[in-house]
């Protein structure tokens, strides 16, 4: 996933993860096909909305898919796959602070943090035993 990532470096942030999650889930060479698809359709092959969004679920497109390079695919899918997953993450971003809490005034760095008990890895670790960043 990290390269395919870097490869996709010249798009915004949000289109870069979309872009990324597409290939993951329907592999480089249909997005390809819906990339060159959507040029032909006289829409931008770097944006994902109205463009990969609308060319992904024509692969399907008996008109369609027997004149791409890699056939046949089901892009609906991977368009439904690729906004669950940044749905996912917005509402996990809302819930989940991004920094985690200082420990109470009256607990000293050795209460707060017992290094024994988070290397253990046959317990569970609740949320205070995580390390503090610095």
């Amino acid at each position: 996933l990290r390269s395919t990532f870097r490869g996709f470096a010249y798009l915004d942030s949000l289109d870069r993860w979309r872009f990324t999650l597409a290939v993951y889930h329907a592999g480089a060479g249909h997005v390809a096909d819906a990339r060159l698809l959507a040029m032909e359709m006289g829409r931008d092959p770097n944006v994902w909305e109205r463009s990969l969004a609308v060319t992904l679920p024509l692969l399907m497109d008996p008109d369609v898919f027997p004149k791409t390079r890699y056939g046949y695919y089901n892009g609906a899918l991977t368009v439904d796959y690729v906004e669950q997953i940044i749905n996912k993450y917005r509402q996990y971003i809302r819930l989940v602070p991004r920094y985690p809490l200082p420990p109470p005034e009256d607990e000293t760095e050795s209460e707060w943090f017992d290094r024994d008990r988070f290397q253990n890895q046959d317990s569970a670790v609740p949320l205070q035993a995580r390390p503090r960043p610095r």
